[in-house]
């Protein structure tokens, strides 16, 4: 059962990640693609494998490029997610967008965004939660997420 708060964890681990999100799933995509073009050892005569173990071993290259491929599809939601929330909280001001760019982009802690930002603690954590709310609501819109269930 999903519940807000591992909702929230999950979009926070996304978050820690967005800026190498896509560029990663890219990588492992040409990795699993290149270990899927060079199996090493097998032979061929004709069209029929002459090692018994190699259809085995092709089965598990295709489905590392297919899990790859699916890792990447979902990085580009992930991040198309990312654009849609800094345009509805852009990370400027004092708003929710900019506590989330600071703490999630550069690390800074509630605290220090609160006096860096001359707001309250409170107001800091009001205002990240909406912006992780929000969130939710849309990863749970586009099936990233599953429906948070208390």
């Amino acid at each position: 059962m999903l519940n807000r708060e591992s909702a929230f964890r999950q979009i926070e681990t996304m978050l820690r990640a967005r800026a190498h999100l896509v560029e990663r799933a890219e990588e492992q995509l040409s990795a699993a693609r290149d270990a899927a073009y060079s199996l090493p050892g097998m032979s061929t005569e004709g069209d029929r494998v002459t090692q018994s173990r190699r259809p085995d071993r092709i089965g598990a290259k295709a489905a590392a490029v297919i899990e790859a491929e699916e890792q990447l599809r979902t990085a580009r939601a992930w991040a198309r997610l990312f654009v849609e929330m800094d345009q509805r909280f852009p990370p400027t001001g004092d708003g929710p967008g900019m506590i989330v760019a600071l703490h999630y982009g550069s690390g800074y802690s509630l605290l220090r965004i609160a006096d860096m930002l001359g707001i309250t603690r409170p107001t800091v954590h009001k205002r990240q939660q909406a912006w992780l709310t929000d969130a939710a609501l849309l990863a749970v819109h586009h099936g990233l997420i599953a429906a948070p269930l208390e």
